[in-house]
């Protein structure tokens, strides 16, 4: 299912003539259209027209009148996926109310029919604008949009100018028509009433035969009279024909003369715009002759230009290399610099913590060697008390053998030896 959209084609009544409201969007092409947005899922077509036309132009359903009979329908493709529009014609009710613009566009205009569609730039919109009341289909987009470069406003122009020529011509084609067939009705009348007449005076002639036939033997006198009078109306008759022949010939001869002028007009006014098309391509071809001289008189004095031109930029292109070298380099520099400074730093901290570790080293080795002094003392007071020990054995068991060999003399005298490592 494709996109759909609705709104309204606005117009408003000013000073007897009619002005279409268009609106120029601020997004995607800036295009110029009149107001209008996308159905909401669950809203009906029309409530959206009304409610786009308020967001975007300000005017509620009382400030308009809406033709619900003038409903046009546009089918059309926009990056390839099917749209559809449907736009409700409706007349301001005030035409002075001012329009209040929505962020979805930045500017407005009310344009007679004619602007409207040259503005709008739509085939399908300019001829909905020509018939509102006619349903429009197309199978693909054909929006044609004016281009903005000056020779295609150039041509645009040219040819609303040929336009308005043929609307002219039309115009005045449709008003001589209509004379020639006014006259054309005005000469049926007027044989209409030539045959009405003679109709009448051959009525009135038979009804006075009759009478003479019938009175003849009555009165000779009467009979005379009736003649005279029928001869007379014969004779008017005869003269209104030939009056109306004649102006018919006027007539006739006049419109030719009007046309044969007008065709003049016509040719004279082709003439003058082949004369003054001619006389603008002469012109141009004069100018552009005229410049192509002064340029080849210059030549000399452009390719001296030129090349102090290229020799100045190529002086300020080596001053900016110079400088950007120089700039690289001071770049280099204090790089180095920087490196040296982190290098410098980094060899200081290894010292201090080099330092560090031999001051921890040399608190360590003082630790270990005032631990192997302890061990040492601790040994020495070992060996110490192991020889005290064993000389106080050493005591003991001499005491003990005096006791033995004080006791009885009769013994043998025991000699006792202990080794060091005994105990």
């Amino acid at each position: 299912m494709g996109k759909k959209a609705a709104g309204f084609v606005l117009f408003r009544r000013l000073c007897g003539q009619i002005e279409y409201l268009l609106l120029k969007a601020s997004y995607g092409d800036f295009h110029w259209s009149a107001p209008k947005g996308h159905v909401d899922p669950g809203e009906d077509d029309f409530t959206t027209a009304l409610r786009e036309t308020k967001e975007e132009a300000g005017y509620d359903e009382k400030d308009l009148i809406i033709y619900r009979d003038k409903k046009v329908t546009l089918n059309y493709e926009v990056k390839g996926k099917p749209k559809i529009v449907i736009y409700w014609l409706a007349e301001l009710r005030n035409p002075n109310q001012p329009v209040i613009l929505s962020e979805e566009h930045t500017e407005l205009k009310w344009l007679a029919k004619d602007a409207a569609k040259d503005l709008a730039g739509f085939k399908d919109y300019q001829e909905m604008i020509d018939n509102p009341s006619v349903k429009r289909r197309h199978h693909k987009s054909k929006h044609k949009k004016r281009s903005k470069s000056k020779s295609h406003n150039r041509d645009r122009e040219r040819e609303r100018d040929h336009e308005h020529e043929r609307e002219r011509s039309s115009r005045t084609d449709r008003d001589k028509s209509t004379e020639i067939n006014q006259h054309g009705r005005r000469e049926r009348d007027r044989h209409r009433t030539d045959r009405h007449t003679h109709m009448h005076s051959h009525t009135e002639r038979d009804y006075h035969r009759h009478s003479h036939s019938k009175s003849r033997k009555r009165s000779s006198s009467s009979s005379s009279d009736s003649q005279q009078y029928s001869d007379h109306e014969t004779q008017r008759s005869r003269h209104k024909r030939s009056r109306f022949k004649k102006l018919d010939e006027q007539n006739l001869l006049q419109v030719e003369r009007l046309a044969e002028m007008e065709r003049q007009r016509r040719q004279k006014e082709a003439e003058q715009k082949t004369i003054e098309e001619q006389a603008a391509k002469r012109i141009e071809m004069l100018v552009k002759k005229r410049v192509e001289e002064e340029l080849e008189k210059r030549r000399d004095e452009i390719e001296q230009e030129v090349n102090r031109r290229v020799e100045t930029a190529k002086a300020e292109m080596e001053r900016d290399m110079m400088l950007e070298l120089e700039k690289r380099r001071e770049q280099i520099r204090e790089e180095e610099r920087r490196r040296e400074e982190e290098e410098k730093q980094k060899r200081e901290e290894l010292e201090e913590i080099l330092a560090e570790n031999n001051r921890k080293i040399e608190d360590a080795q003082r630790k270990l060697a005032e631990e192997r002094l302890a061990i040492i003392e601790e040994q020495r007071l070992m060996d110490e008390e192991r020889q005290r020990m064993r000389k106080e054995q050493e005591k003991r068991v001499k005491e003990e053998q005096k006791v033995i060999l004080g006791k009885n003399n009769s013994r043998p005298k025991l000699s006792f030896s202990l080794k060091p490592g005994a105990l």
